[in-house]
C-alpha cells in the first residue's frame, strides 16, 4: 500500500497499519467490526470444577484488565475501541447496555472472593505457591487458543501475569492453527478440555446469532461447548427470537444479558475493527468500510478512478 503496488486494502488489525494513517495520498478507515473476541469458561469436558462456580467466574473477570489490552492492541490504529460489555448487543447498537462494565480491573476484589469462599494459600501466603486451593481444588485452570495469532498469543502470556498476580496458575493448552482449535480432536473447543478458551463470533447485527452459543447445549445451544446452561436464559433467548415488537424484544434481551453479567459464563473482550484503506484517488470507497462479514465489496460497482 505505501509502494503504491495496490490500490486498497482491508487488513487484519496489526499495529504495522498506524504508519498508513497520515500518509499522503491515502484514506484510512477504522469501524468496529461484528467479530466479538471473547473468552469462554468451563469447557465441557476435563476442566477445573471451580470454573463452573459464578464467585470463581467472577474473580477471573475482575483479575483481567481488559481496558488496558484493548489499548494495547488497537490504541495506535483504533483509538476509539472499548471493552464490549455485553453478551448480546454491539457498541454501535442503540440497544447495548453495557452490563459487564461493573467489572472493571480489580485484584483486590478477585482476591477478597477466595477469602469469602474460605480458599487456602494464596499470593500472601508465605512459603507457599501462591496458588490457591479451594473445596480441594487448586485454582490452576487451562487455556485453549490459537498460538500462530500474534494477538492472541501475547493475550494469552498477559492473561497469565494477570491472574498469577492473585493466586491463579494459568496453563499454556495453546494449539497451533484454526483447523485444530475447532476441528473434533481432544484439544478442540469442541472436545470442551479446558477451562478458558479465547476466539471470536463473527456475526450478524442481529442478537439471534448468539442464541446457539448461549442456550444449554441439549435445547438448542449446538454452538455452545461449556458447562453452561441457565434455563431462564435459554427461556428468554427462545423466547426473543419468536419476539416480533422491538421495545419488547430489546428489553427481554437486555434482562436476560444482566442476568449473565452476574453469572459471567463468558469474558467479553471487545469488537474487533475492521480497517480499509484505500488511495484517495479511488472515489466512491468513502463510506465502503461495512462492518458486516460481506466486507467493503459491498457497494463495488461505485468505485471509479
Amino acid at each position: 500500500m505505501r509502494g503504491g503496488e495496490v490500490d486498497a486494502i482491508a487488513p487484519s488489525p496489526q499495529t504495522a497499519l498506524s504508519a498508513l494513517q497520515h500518509q499522503s495520498g491515502i484514506a484510512y478507515s477504522a469501524v468496529p467490526a461484528l467479530y466479538f473476541e471473547h473468552i469462554d469458561l468451563s469447557g465441557h469436558g476435563d476442566h477445573n470444577p471451580l470454573t463452573d462456580q459464578a464467585w470463581f467466574r467472577q474473580a477471573l473477570i475482575y483479575s483481567i484488565d481488559r481496558q488496558a489490552l484493548v489499548r494495547t492492541f488497537y490504541s495506535a490504529i483504533f483509538p476509539s475501541e472499548k471493552p464490549m460489555n455485553s453478551l448480546l448487543f454491539y457498541p454501535a447498537d442503540s440497544r447495548y447496555k453495557a452490563h459487564f462494565a461493573k467489572y472493571s480491573y480489580n485484584p483486590k476484589k478477585a482476591i477478597a472472593l477466595f477469602k469469602a469462599h474460605g480458599c487456602s494459600g494464596g499470593p500472601s501466603t508465605p512459603g507457599g505457591s501462591g496458588i490457591w486451593t479451594c473445596g480441594g481444588n487448586k485454582a490452576s485452570i487451562l487455556e485453549r487458543t490459537i498460538s500462530s495469532n500474534k494477538r492472541r498469543l501475547a493475550s494469552f502470556a498477559i492473561y497469565q501475569q494477570e491472574l498469577k498476580q492473585v493466586g491463579i496458575d494459568l496453563r499454556d493448552g495453546l494449539v497451533p492453527d484454526a483447523n485444530t482449535l475447532f476441528g473434533t480432536g481432544p484439544n478442540s473447543v469442541n472436545a470442551g478440555n479446558w477451562d478458558m478458551a479465547e476466539y471470536a463470533w463473527v456475526t450478524t447485527p442481529d442478537p439471534s446469532g448468539f442464541t446457539t452459543w448461549l442456550e444449554c447445549p441439549n435445547q438448542g445451544g449446538d454452538s455452545n461447548h461449556m458447562t453452561w446452561c441457565n434455563q431462564t436464559v435459554t427461556r428468554n433467548l427462545k423466547k426473543g427470537d419468536r419476539t416480533v415488537v422491538p421495545r419488547t424484544r430489546t428489553a427481554l434481551l437486555n434482562k436476560t444479558d444482566a442476568l449473565m453479567s452476574n453469572l459471567v459464563p463468558v469474558i467479553p473482550l471487545y469488537a474487533q475493527p475492521a480497517i480499509l484503506v484505500h488511495k484517495s484517488a479511488v472515489k466512491g470507497m468513502a463510506n465502503s468500510n461495512n462492518p458486516a462479514l460481506i466486507g467493503p465489496t459491498w457497494n463495488a460497482e461505485q468505485w471509479h478512478f
